[in-house]
């Protein structure tokens, strides 16, 4: 059986044995032992497909509190790219399609760190209504935010989402995007 993909390795009409942390009490989510590893058969992080992202944090279905949706997210993420492009223009005029990405992004990571610290948001996460906090639902200190911010740089932990739809970015920098409104 493999464990990174056990649903390639099940009889038709079966369901999957995935992998459980120890956070859970295996006991109660009908744990077994395959290849000396606990598991739970048919979810992933003890989630149903009734479940909605945000439900194991405590936070409401939708509304105000509840889990960004992907594509507000990303809507955010390229109007914060388009302001911190404009500043970088100004900034270096024409030699910015040159040679001048890297003010554009430097831009953009210091815009990040700043108004994530001030405020929990960004420009596009406020005129989106979409705050970062920490996944104990307090405001985020400056050392998750600072993680967040270089792995959400490196690209590709942004785009492994989790079951609530978290990136990998906000999982190991025990963040989240909630919508505020």
């Amino acid at each position: 059986m493999s464990l990174l993909f056990p649903a390639c390795y099940t009889e038709p009409g079966s369901l999957p044995t995935y992998p459980v942390g120890r956070s859970a009490p295996l006991e109660q989510l009908g744990a077994t032992l395959v290849a000396g590893v606990e598991t739970v058969r048919g979810t992933v992080d003890a989630m149903t497909s009734s479940d909605y992202s945000g439900q194991r944090f405590g936070l409401p279905q939708t509304g105000p509190g509840s889990m960004a949706p992907v594509g507000r997210r990303l809507a955010a993420l390229v109007i914060d790219w388009a302001i911190a492009y404009g500043v970088a223009y100004l900034l270096v005029g024409d030699r910015l399609f040159q040679s001048g990405q890297f003010a554009a992004l430097s831009l953009l990571a210091v815009m990040y760190l700043v108004g994530l610290s001030i405020s929990g948001s960004t420009f596009g996460m406020a005129i989106l209504g979409l705050r970062v906090s920490s996944d104990q639902g307090t405001r985020a200190t400056p050392y998750k935010i600072a993680m967040r911010t270089v792995l959400l740089f490196l690209v590709i932990p942004a785009v492994v989402w989790d079951a609530d739809g978290r990136g990998l970015h906000d999982r190991v920098a025990r963040t989240m995007i909630i919508s505020t409104r």
